[in-house]
């Protein structure tokens, strides 16, 4: 396959190969708070040179100026987008002809709004320029003064979609409502923030063959006008141009999600990139929880070191294992995708894989869930390093105690003995005296008027679930005793 001539608003140069799986977005539940179709072109780990490049961009989204030219830019690109879908269902020349006429006018449109958008770092200026040269070349401007002959002959007779009334053998074209259904549809979807919807042409009532000859004898000229100008700057479409609805998509998705982080608050940085294997993050938040609009999210510490970089993760039940996983998660992600992560600082080296097992009980049975374990275990065993990041929750947790001791301290040791940085919630107290240490949610017993589960270095045991549980609700031996004398 050729190379496309656009360039990419992702990437510096070619794609990566490794790509983060639908599964772990899943799992993290950012497809949750991210609008449809956000990740859909960007789900790739990168390097450090589009990391930077990717960061240069989401710098300009804070402009509101910048972020209403890019988002003119999609709605070019998503209307674009529309006519193509109706281009490639078109079932004779003559239809092709005449929604050509369209197609080409919503492509200039969408280079011209694509000059528009200026700004800095090298994805942007690339873009920039190369567009903006587009708009100055010949091509552009025969293809301009070509439409304002043909497309008034769209727009005022046939708008793509006959509007007609048939007596006996004859045809009268009447004007098409200024307004169909299906775009009143559109710009309502539009004004709430929710993408364009593409229609599709595979259920729409399309006009039968006859009537379509029909119209096309009974406009001849038209007709062949829209068939010359077809012939002549056919040849300037390249659909390649439609991988920008993907990545525009990509940046706008995370702005829209960017501004529920700040108004609840939340911090938004670009961690250091380390030249060392590390993560280090001071007050990370999961931020997928304010996809239940949970505005309370209590921020927690990240540190994984070449030493140190895998843990098993214990603690109470509802304690806030799972949001910590989530927060490890999320921060690695956005990191990885060149975005600002939730926290009030980091360090971190660049990953060349994340992987994640979280439980999916609603899809299976108990064997059924055993196997989906198994398989997607295998999967990530296949492929993870010691540059790769695993969050395992608890992992093998439908077998019985024994068995999802050894399975469970089995995994865990051959991921440890890789290096991988990662995390294994579990409740399986046989495995206490495994070599690898443990991360235990504990409770915070000095402030009792909000959520105040933290997550501490701690070696667990099989007593310190419920005497967090005694210390939060000051039930120990030694509160009692304090409260209401010896006990």
């Amino acid at each position: 396959m050729a190379q496309s001539i656009f360039p990419d608003l992702l990437f510096t140069a070619d794609r990566p190969e490794n790509k983060i799986s639908a599964e772990t977005f899943d799992d993290l539940r950012l497809t949750a708070l991210l609008p449809e179709h956000t990740l859909d072109d960007a789900g790739y780990l990168l390097g450090e040179e589009d990391i930077r490049a990717r960061r240069e961009v989401f710098s300009c989204l804070t402009d509101s100026g910048f972020r209403g030219r890019m988002q003119t830019l999609l709605s070019a690109a998503e209307e674009l987008g529309e006519t193509d879908a109706l281009y490639g269902a078109a079932r004779s020349d003559s239809e092709r002809d005449v929604i050509y006429v369209t197609l080409a006018s919503r492509l200039l449109a969408f280079y011209k709004a694509a000059a528009a958008l200026s700004g800095s770092g090298e994805l942007l200026s690339r873009f920039n320029s190369f567009f903006t040269a587009q708009t100055g070349m010949s091509w552009f401007d025969r293809t301009s003064s070509a439409l304002e002959n043909v497309l008034p002959m769209v727009t005022g007779l046939l708008k793509n979609r006959v509007c007609f009334i048939t007596k006996g053998e004859s045809i009268r074209v009447k004007d098409s409502p200024k307004s169909t259904y299906l775009q009143t549809i559109a710009e309502c979807a539009e004004g709430l923030g929710l993408p364009r919807p593409i229609p599709d042409v595979k259920q729409a009532n399309p006009l039968s063959m006859n009537i379509i000859s029909g119209v096309v004898k009974a406009l001849p000229d038209e007709f062949a006008a829209f068939a010359a100008f077809r012939k002549e700057m056919g040849k300037f479409y390249d659909r390649a141009v439609l991988s920008y609805i993907g990545q525009l998509r990509f940046y706008l998705g995370f702005a829209s999600a960017f501004d529920r982080v700040t108004a609840a608050g939340i911090p938004l940085i670009f961690p250091t990139i380390s030249t060392e294997k590390k993560i280090d993050v001071r007050s990370a938040y999961d931020i997928t929880l304010l996809a239940k609009d949970d505005m309370k999210i209590i921020p927690n510490d990240i540190l994984f070191t070449a030493d140190e970089p895998f843990f098993y993760l214990t603690g109470a039940n509802g304690g806030g294992k799972t949001t910590y996983l989530r927060a490890v998660g999320t921060t690695a992600v956005m990191f990885a995708l060149g975005c600002p992560v939730a926290c009030e600082s980091a360090e971190m080296s660049i990953p060349d894989g994340i992987y994640t097992h979280f439980p999916r009980d609603e899809r299976f049975d108990e064997n059924g869930r055993f196997m989906d374990d198994q398989n997607r275990v295998d999967a990530i065993l296949a492929k993870a390093d010691g540059s790769s990041i695993v969050l395992l929750n608890e992992t093998y947790s439908t077998t019985t105690e024994d068995i999802a001791v050894n399975l469970t301290s089995s995994l865990a040791s051959r991921l440890y003995s890789t290096g991988v940085f990662g995390l294994y919630i579990t409740h399986q107290l046989g495995i206490s005296q495994n070599q690898i240490p443990y991360l235990n949610v504990v409770v915070d017993h000095t402030d009792a008027n909000r959520r105040t589960y933290k997550v501490e270095r701690r070696r667990a045991d099989s007593s310190s679930y419920a005497r967090d549980i005694l210390l939060k609700y000051r039930l120990t031996r030694e509160q009692l005793g304090e409260r209401f004398g010896e006990v």
